[in-house]
């Protein structure tokens, strides 16, 4: 889910033109990425798969933001370690759980979008380009994807999708 918030001044507000249905939007200054993605990693996260998000996206104007909630644990110490990825920063604190790693996160966000992702999930390539694409042009505050899920019962692999 890709959320628009308001914690900073209306360089990003958008402004209805007098008379018009049309939307504008006020330049995002170029120092600042324009999505934040904040992934929050416990140690059993990181175990299966790293850090679930990919840089292979399609829209670059981001930062990574992975929490490390606490973990002690060596194989995940090691995987934040060797997170080199540019636009990737780890933040590190006590463990406090899910909602507050998350939550720190998005403290530490500089962009105008905030994406939440869960270690263990990933992105399709294009989600935050599409996102971003519709944000902008259609004055959405909240984006989100249907849900593709990928379950191994006993070798057998089912992929379903979802339609809210």
């Amino acid at each position: 889910m890709l959320v628009g918030h308001s914690r900073r001044d209306p360089l990003g507000d958008w402004k209805i033109k007098e008379s018009r249905e049309v939307l504008t939007l006020s330049p995002w200054p170029r120092h600042l990425p324009l999505v934040s993605v904040v992934i929050p990693v416990t140690t059993t996260a990181v175990r299966g798969r790293g850090c679930g998000f990919s840089l292979g996206q399609t829209f670059q104007d981001l930062e990574v933001i992975v929490v490390n909630d606490g973990s002690n644990d060596p194989d995940t110490l090691a995987v934040l370690s060797n997170l080199k990825k540019p636009k990737t920063r780890v933040v590190h604190q006590e463990n406090l759980k899910l909602p507050a790693a998350r939550n720190r996160g998005i403290r530490e966000a500089r962009g105008k979008y905030i994406c939440c992702l869960d270690a263990d999930d990933l992105l399709k390539p294009t989600y935050l380009e599409k996102c971003v694409v519709n944000m902008e042009l259609n004055g959405v505050d909240i984006c989100y994807s249907n849900l593709n899920l990928l379950a191994i019962f006993k070798n057998i692999s089912i992929l379903g999708m979802f339609f809210p």
